[in-house]
């Protein structure tokens, strides 16, 4: 047995393949790959290896595991969405949605994060481990990627829904494409209302916000600029009597600028993962719990 890694349709897989030659002496080799169970399909492709003398060419079976992309009836709509002034006429998702328990929680940011967002994410969504809490984001450059990521890392369910169709040809932005795939993965979702093959334009990611921010209890924004477009998901949060949070920053910082404008408006401030689980209403499970992810954090900051 020969342990291996194939890219299969720009995934990178962990498979074991068996060499096996027939009478003629041809080498042929089966691929099985071990994943989660949702859609399983078989192709075949014609792989070349090559030794010192010559390339011989062999027949490969690949069975892998892709996540096809659904239509969700509108009766199953999340709730939260259907209440929305201007709720989809239509939705697809790919993978797993959340449990109708779970309580959601939008984070979004700047695209262009310093380290302080960054230590904020790890903290704040490291401190929601063992909770019953999604992560939902845009899946765009910056907080959104970084929050899926640390959701990913602490073991939470993780929705993104990105400005695009859901077909891995369109996915936006394309080098968020491994992240989407692991998302997937994890038994977290992909959610959109546009087609399966429609590519991102300008006015196609305000419109995602609302989605972003309709589906969950409360928005947690993390660095955002004057004019940032996280300031879109704000106002809407806010417009559909949805729970604002902020993260206050630098008073020195442009990414604190925006933050700030709703923070004197009277969004709430967040200072740790306790604040957040108050608000979604939600008993911390073991007295420093809460505490947990942060305290980690810190101990990890401290090193560098």
């Amino acid at each position: 047995m020969i342990f291996s890694s194939l890219r299969v349709n720009g995934l990178r897989e962990r498979a074991v393949r068996q060499r096996r030659v027939n009478s003629q002496g041809t080498a042929s080799y089966r691929t099985m790959i071990a994943r989660r169970n949702l859609f399983i399909c078989t192709k075949r492709y014609l792989h070349y290896t090559q030794t010192a003398s010559f390339v011989k060419r062999v027949n490969v079976t690949v069975t892998f595991v892709t996540f096809p992309i659904e239509k969700l009836a509108k009766d199953e709509f999340p709730r939260l969405l259907r209440e929305i002034p201007q709720p989809p006429k239509e939705l697809n998702y790919r993978g797993q949605l959340p449990p109708t328990d779970m309580k959601l929680l939008a984070v979004v940011g700047s695209r262009h994060y310093t380290n302080y967002g960054k230590q904020v994410v790890d903290y704040l969504i490291g401190g929601l481990r063992g909770h019953n809490i999604g992560i939902v984001s845009g899946m765009a450059l910056g907080i959104d990627s970084l929050s899926h990521q640390a959701a990913l890392d602490n073991n939470l369910y993780t929705l993104a829904i990105p400005g695009s169709g859901l077909d891995d040809k369109v996915v936006y932005p394309r080098q968020h494409l491994r992240l989407a795939h692991k998302i997937l993965e994890a038994s977290g979702g992909l959610l959109s209302e546009f087609e399966p093959d429609f590519r991102a334009v300008n006015w196609s990611f305000p419109q995602r916000n609302r989605l972003v921010c309709g589906i969950a209890k409360a928005t947690l924004i993390i660095e955002a600029g004057e004019k940032s477009g996280t300031l879109i998901t704000a106002k809407l949060t806010a417009d559909y009597n949805r729970e604002l949070l902020v993260v206050p920053g630098n008073i020195f910082s442009e990414n604190s600028k925006g933050v700030h404008q709703f923070l004197k408006l009277g969004a709430t401030p967040v200072t740790s993962p306790a604040d957040i689980l108050d608000v979604l209403g939600i008993e911390v499970k073991d007295g420093a719990a809460a505490a947990e992810g942060g305290g980690a954090f810190l101990r990890r900051s401290s090193r560098h």
